[in-house]
């Protein structure tokens, strides 16, 4: 829901306007989608046997291509449509943009593939506090020179080239596999602190940054210092303990389970209504996705083989 709030969220205007500093901090709010699902990922994947190699090699086998292949076949069309506005011109660059995964927002899967192969490694360093230390310094590394020569210096490169390396996000990854073995009681207060501080400081790096080569919306150390604050907030006792079950949290947690699904079909959905309906209105452009997205993946579960929906399509 995150991620399609972030995807419908207007072009940032004026950003010395009152209006378009409130979009731009709406948008680094919503930078969190990313490091939260993988925190949440590495959470539940942490808790697999992985202590055996023929253990490894069948999470292999099981996983990679759950997410490889319907990356693929979501894909296609986006494939089609680059042939065909090259007048079929370059069809090898083509298709190696789809072998890795570079077509439309699907960098997160070459991403996801690349902390599965590497989760047996990272569930070892989890034995203390050492794993999330080397993994912060990894990835605030790795984002200042991706920042640097995106932000500052303003060079261009594809979005998988520079938001799909591990390097970048293995700390979010590895915060949900330590927070699967570790006590949670302690996080709140840390986090919203956190959480406080990197908002306000992501928002002033953009204000910095936009003028410059008019980037710095997205990936940036603040925005990862924010993220990891509402990591700490969402998966701390307290927040758990607020949790109750009604009609509502019934139906996000309906989107959550088919959110790998919704997730590869929602910029499909977003392409076809930027034809259809006009509007100016974000919160009426992102109901509007998640409702079709999700009428979609209803009315495809009725029709579809239960197992050709999960092999090719994602939808559980």
């Amino acid at each position: 829901m995150i991620v399609i709030a972030i995807h419908t969220l207007p072009a940032v205007p004026a950003y010395d306007s009152f209006y378009g500093i409130t979009i731009i901090t709406l948008r680094q709010m919503l930078n969190c989608a990313v490091p939260i699902f993988l925190a949440i990922s590495g959470y539940f994947l942490a808790k697999k046997d992985l202590s055996s190699r023929n253990n490894i090699i069948t999470f292999y086998k099981r996983q990679l291509p759950t997410v490889y292949i319907p990356c693929i076949v979501f894909s296609l069309g986006w494939f089609l449509l680059d042939l065909y506005g090259q007048r079929f011109s370059n069809p090898i660059s083509c298709i190696l943009n789809l072998i890795v995964c570079g077509y439309s927002i699907y960098y997160f899967i070459a991403l996801i593939i690349q902390l599965y192969i590497i989760l047996p490694l990272l569930v070892r360093w989890n034995k203390s506090y050492w794993g999330i230390l080397i993994s912060a310094i990894v990835s605030c590394a790795s984002i200042v020179v991706v920042t640097y020569m995106l932000h500052i210096e303003g060079r261009q490169f594809p979005l998988v080239a520079y938001a799909s390396p591990f390097a970048i996000w293995v700390v979010f990854f590895m915060m949900g596999i330590y927070f699967s073995s570790h006590k949670r009681s302690k996080l709140l207060i840390p986090g919203i602190v956190i959480a406080t501080i990197g908002l306000i400081t992501s928002v002033a790096e953009t204000l910095y940054y936009l003028p410059l080569h008019g980037s710095g919306i997205g990936i940036k150390l603040s925005a990862f210092i924010y993220s990891a604050g509402v990591i700490m907030i969402i998966f701390s006792t307290q927040a758990e303990t607020c949790f109750q079950e009604n009609r509502a949290t019934k139906c996000i947690l309906w989107i959550g389970e088919v959110s790998f699904g919704i997730y590869l079909l929602h910029m499909y959905v977003r392409f076809a209504l930027g034809y259809v309906v006009q509007t100016d209105s974000w919160l009426f452009s992102w109901l509007l996705t998640i409702s079709l997205s999700s009428a979609i993946i209803i009315a495809a579960k009725r029709i579809v083989p239960s197992q050709t929906l999960t092999k090719y399509f994602g939808i559980r």
